[in-house]
């Protein structure tokens, strides 16, 4: 499934297990040489929620969450009969997520993840306090990061002009950092007005993604943080792969809303 063009490749594992998810990712997301995609992700039972994420990057790390991965399984889990209701909720390592369908003449046409608070606390290894619009060198520039949680790291960066940020190297150079010692994504945002944003996207474990669910509500948060966006609006942020939606509450409470739609679906000797 794809959600923006962030593709991942999804298990039901309702009557089956699979052994070595770790190395499953790794092999299944090579493109070209196999299926290919940002990860893996593993759709379970769960004794107290609809179903249960695991998610795996494409280099095989464990992953926390991912919004377009949540809004592809809700709608999965309606197509596929596993609920009838348009409302559920999905568990996660970061925790619950309720989910709402938008089902017009019985097809799902948009998905709306509520994805909980972001946090703008101890993101940085050696840093107890924010880094909110905080000064960063990376490869001999200084840059300007708001560094939060929403569920999984993430380092935003605005910049003026995004078709001029080498957001490769840099992301990688961030990731990189010894102040994630476990990795952070990074998102480069170019605002093209109070409620509309250019996003670009290098996620760990997987490099340069078309989008990320988790880092269009990263973005909006910050930027409702530093006061370029207002609370309670909707805010497009526009990626590589399409164009995703995040309100932003007062109490920095997301939701975010989109399409995710069925590549394909099959069979491999793994």
């Amino acid at each position: 499934m794809q959600a923006c063009g962030n593709d991942y490749i999804y298990i039901d594992c309702f009557d089956k297990r699979v052994e070595n998810p770790s190395r499953l990712a790794k092999k299944l997301s090579q493109r070209r040489f196999s299926i290919g995609g940002d990860g893996l992700v593993l759709i379970c039972p769960s004794k107290r929620a609809n179903a249960k994420m695991i998610m795996y990057n494409a280099d095989g790390s464990l992953g926390k969450t991912c919004g377009n991965a949540l809004r592809s399984i809700a709608k999965y889990l309606y197509l596929s009969g596993r609920i009838d209701s348009p409302r559920g909720v999905i568990q996660t390592s970061s925790g619950d997520r309720r989910f709402y369908l938008d089902i017009k003449g019985g097809k799902v046409v948009s998905v709306a993840v509520q994805m909980g608070k972001a946090s703008f606390e101890n993101v940085f290894d050696c840093q107890k306090s924010s880094a909110v619009n905080a000064p960063f060198c990376v490869l001999g520039k200084k840059l300007y990061l708001t560094c939060l949680s929403v569920g999984n790291p993430h380092a935003v960066c605005f910049v003026k002009d995004l078709s001029k940020t080498d957001v490769g190297a840099l992301g990688a150079a961030i990731n990189g950092s010894p102040y994630f010692s476990g990795g952070v994504n990074v998102e480069f945002v170019e605002v093209l007005s109070k409620r509309k944003m250019r996003v670009r996207v290098y996620e760990r474990g997987s490099g340069i993604t078309y989008a990320c669910g988790s880092g269009a509500c990263a973005v909006a948060a910050a930027a409702a943080k530093l006061k370029i966006v207002a609370f309670n609006e909707p805010i497009a942020l526009l990626f590589d792969g399409g164009t995703l939606t995040v309100t932003v509450k007062s109490d920095y409470f997301l939701t975010l809303s989109g399409d995710a739609q069925i590549v394909f679906r099959g069979e491999i000797d793994a």
